[in-house]
């Protein structure tokens, strides 16, 4: 009997995906391969369909099997004919590796059927093409995240407002040892709020590189940036740094 083991991922958001990924994209599989050479891994043929961003391999391996031989959550079974949006990072491997923990989403199984999160992939799509308009060129090798708890209190002050936006993006530049240098507003809430959500990134939140630890030090390429996002929930009437899938 197979083992079964369960596949920990650490949560990275769409924005971090965008800034560690080196191609973003939506591709169909056009042939699924056994990899002699490695019995853990199988090979895909892919079919661009839209690029986010970087340029699309034309092959890419996948943990897994195309029997699914072993099993595991990290597993990720993908079937001939079927769409995908997938990050993947080069990781000095050719071609490139996908797995569980990169965050693949079945947008189509072979059959034209949706899979069961096509809505929140659809609006993740909806997010990388502001991305790609407005930042195609962005890259770091480590994600980069703010001090939850001083961001949550922050934004609990805007609890009860209106915006017409649901959406605001704001584009950060960084030093090497995450000091903010410069803040440009991508698509803003308004003048005032946008100005208030500025001062907090710039001067008041804790900024850090790499994976949360105690004292961690990591740090960053000179001018690195990262897109901030922010999500008002019209309903509720509050702002959040987190996006909730529906």
């Amino acid at each position: 009997m197979n083992s079964v083991f369960a596949c920990s991922c650490a949560n990275v958001d769409i924005n971090n995906r965008y800034l560690i990924s080196d191609f973003i994209g939506v591709v169909e599989i056009e042939g699924l391969f056994d990899n002699e050479e490695n019995k853990r891994f199988y090979t895909a043929n892919l079919r661009e369909i839209e690029t986010f961003k970087g340029t699309p391999p034309a092959q890419i391996k996948i943990g897994g099997t195309v029997k699914e031989s072993y099993s595991s959550q990290c597993e990720v079974p993908v079937r001939k004919g079927e769409q995908w949006l997938i990050y993947i990072d080069d990781r000095s491997n050719t071609p490139f590796i996908l797995g569980q923990c990169d965050g693949p989403i079945r947008l189509l199984d072979e059959k034209g059927n949706r899979g069961h999160r096509y809505k929140t992939a659809k609006h993740y799509m909806e997010q990388l093409r502001f991305f790609r308009e407005h930042a195609p060129d962005i890259h770091s090798k480590e994600i980069i995240s703010t001090d939850r708890v001083k961001l949550f209190e922050f934004l609990k002050s805007y609890e009860g407002r209106s915006f017409e936006q649901s959406t605001a993006h704001y584009l950060i530049h960084f030093n090497t040892d995450l000091q903010v240098t410069q803040i440009k507003v991508l698509d803003g809430f308004s003048e005032t709020t946008d100005d208030q959500i500025i001062n907090f990134l710039s001067k008041e939140a804790e900024w850090y590189a790499g994976y949360f630890t105690p004292n961690n030090k990591t740090t960053i390429e000179s001018d690195t940036q990262f897109i901030f996002t922010l999500y008002h929930n019209s309903k509720d009437k509050t702002l959040s740094h987190v996006y909730y899938e529906r």
